[in-house]
């Protein structure tokens, strides 16, 4: 236990240099506010754009639902791209993942630690972007202020959060140990897949009547509504999953959650398993 507990300090540690680039703090806290921001702040401005054309005929609370629910996915892209992102770099970049391979530490736990260091970035952003939020037109301060912040229910959902997270990082990266380093395209792929499905900028309600009960099947959906009720309350809430209280909304990421995590130990195992046969883990691919 100890063993693994410093394995993951350490690939935690290393995956932060890399993530930063061994920036200045300062430095590194500008570019995590710019570069999430921008993206934000091209929601906004969609919707400044159907409030205009619609003359006024668009919810003003829909605002601070897309902006909060975007703000909330960064965590679900940085953990999940970052743990198949090190598989790519460490191969193809640095040259390092067989070495990696053959030392007692387990690369499952490597990949996480790269993963969670990925998912500091994204949580780093996603506050940084919620603070903006709350001195920007959005809506979001006057929905904090109209509903008492679910404290005990945040906490429920943010500690459900990472293992999910982190299963779906390691299908993604035990699919691309076996693949080029085109392979971060599927990441990239899963990741647009996702933020269109789980109901981050828009209710769920406005999807085709069968990839609803798609979206329904997808851990982050539940992950992103919870949060998103806990902090905006029910009014925030897809009218699909409206209602749900919010121990189905727990019980629902806890049952997704457990059954991702074991498809993720079976599709990562096999997959590990076939790239060292195959000698997957010293090879290096052009585009």
């Amino acid at each position: 236990m100890q063993r693994t507990l410093r394995s993951l300090y350490w690939s935690f540690w290393l995956g932060w240099q890399i993530e930063t680039n061994w920036a200045e703090p300062s430095l590194f806290v500008l570019y995590l506010l710019i570069k999430p921001l921008t993206g934000s702040l091209l929601l906004v401005f969609m919707y400044q754009a159907a409030f205009v054309a619609t003359q006024g005929g668009v919810r003003p609370e829909l605002l601070a639902f897309a902006y909060l629910g975007n703000a909330i996915y960064m965590l679900v892209g940085a953990v999940s791209t970052g743990m198949s992102g090190a598989v790519v770099s460490d191969r193809e970049q640095y040259g390092m993942l067989k070495y990696i391979r053959i030392t007692p530490i387990s690369l499952q736990i490597y990949l996480v630690g790269r993963g969670l260091a990925g998912g500091l970035e994204g949580l780093v952003a996603a506050l940084l972007t919620i603070g903006a939020g709350l001195l920007l037109p959005v809506g979001l301060w006057d929905g904090l202020r109209q509903h008492d912040i679910a404290w005990g229910w945040l906490l429920f959902y943010l500690l459900l959060g990472p293992p999910m997270l982190v299963s779906l990082g390691l299908i993604l990266a035990g699919l691309v140990l076996n693949m080029a380093r085109h392979g971060m395209f599927l990441s990239e792929g899963v990741g647009s897949a996702l933020y269109l499905l789980c109901g981050a900028v828009f209710p769920l309600e406005v999807l085709p009547v069968w990839l609803q009960g798609v979206a329904l099947m997808l851990p982050p959906t539940y992950l992103v509504e919870g949060v998103r009720r806990a902090l905006l309350g029910p009014s925030s809430a897809s009218r699909l999953l409206h209602a749900w209280q919010p121990g189905e909304l727990t019980l629902a990421l806890l049952g997704s959650t457990v059954l991702l995590g074991a498809l993720a130990q079976v599709l990562f195992t096999l997959n590990e398993r076939r790239a060292r046969r195959l000698g997957r883990y010293d090879q290096t691919t052009g585009f």
